[in-house]
């Protein structure tokens, strides 16, 4: 797949919950989120194609609580897992957001439940939240920095053999975390791994 075909699909959450009957800037309850996670994934199977990047844009609410989160992150996360060629990511999450999120997705691992990373992009950077072990979070702070990366790259970076590079960049992939993109060069095959562009404001629905 061309790298170039990659696409943002923003979805503003506030004005979702509005489609979903929910009025207001604070979100909560399950069945809120519920309501508001079939719209999401009705445009997710309607409207994104191979490399189509989705961004949850939470601009202009306030607060949502740790079910509602689970509900519309969590488990349309869970959707883009069985996907092959897309890649999700959060935006405009205040700290009180955030707070919920990480306490979710602690609950999760605690639980013993599949657990889940979360791309988001804030302060100007994309960070994740959830677990990853300490080398392959080395390699997203990696990514994070180039934008992109190969297997060959980071094995010359981290002075490791290039199947060890590979198996860590394949984990933030199966996290989706970054995305990954076929193209070949003088060795044959190989896989490029990329963090999303940052969207131009400009927010559907």
């Amino acid at each position: 797949m061309n790298i170039n075909s990659m696409n943002i699909k923003p979805l503003c959450v506030l004005s979702l919950a509005e489609k979903a009957g929910i009025l207001g800037h604070i979100l909560i309850y399950r069945s809120w989120g519920q309501k508001t996670k079939d719209l999401i994934l009705s445009y997710v199977e309607e409207r994104m194609k191979p490399g189509d990047v989705l961004e949850l844009d939470f601009e202009g609410v306030s607060y949502c609580d740790s079910v509602f989160l689970d509900e519309i992150v969590l488990g349309v996360q869970l959707v883009i897992l069985k996907k092959q060629d897309n890649i999700m990511y959060l935006s405009n999450i205040n700290s009180s957001i955030e707070e919920s999120l990480r306490h979710v997705i602690s609950w999760r691992k605690d639980a013993k439940v599949q657990k889940i990373t979360v791309l988001f992009y804030q302060g100007g950077r994309f960070n994740y939240m959830g677990h990853l072990e300490p080398m392959a979070s080395r390699v997203f702070e990696i990514v994070s920095i180039k934008g992109k990366i190969t297997a060959r790259e980071l094995s010359d970076m981290l002075g490791t053999a290039i199947y060890n590079a590979s198996a860590l960049l394949k984990k933030l992939y199966d996290n989706r975390l970054v995305m990954r993109r076929e193209f070949s060069d003088s060795t044959g095959l190989s896989h490029q791994y990329i963090l999303p562009r940052k969207r131009i404001k400009q927010t559907e629905a």
